[in-house]
């Protein structure tokens, strides 16, 4: 089974309402699976969402091409005068964001 064979090791559920959206990220955020989440998220941000609550409590791994999907989320956000959430966030993520000084655009809500 080649690397394009392999079923995703990422699962993405969404709920939405009118202003706000809940993305639940279950298994692992890398160079292969990062783009999903980039379809996702620019897909909430088209539909006018101003509130965008990531649930990471189910995330495995998380790299530098997810901080790149969560600043072009951000950027997203900001022109409409969003915010992105983050929920259950490790500490390996809460460090991510961190070292990247992504913190200070995120709110962070703990349980």
């Amino acid at each position: 089974m080649t690397a394009e064979q392999r079923p995703s090791s990422l699962r993405l559920d969404t709920v939405t309402d009118a202003e706000s959206a809940v993305v639940i990220v279950r298994g692992d955020v890398d160079a292969a699976t990062a783009p999903q989440l980039r379809a996702v998220l620019d897909g909430v941000v088209a539909e006018a969402v101003t509130l965008i609550e990531l649930d990471l409590g189910e995330v495995g791994f998380f790299d530098s091409t997810g901080l790149g999907v969560l600043a072009s989320t951000i950027v997203s956000l900001e022109r409409v005068r969003g915010t992105l959430r983050v929920r259950h966030a490790s500490p390996m993520i809460l460090r991510l964001l961190s070292i990247s000084d992504l913190l200070r655009h995120i709110d962070i809500v703990e349980g």
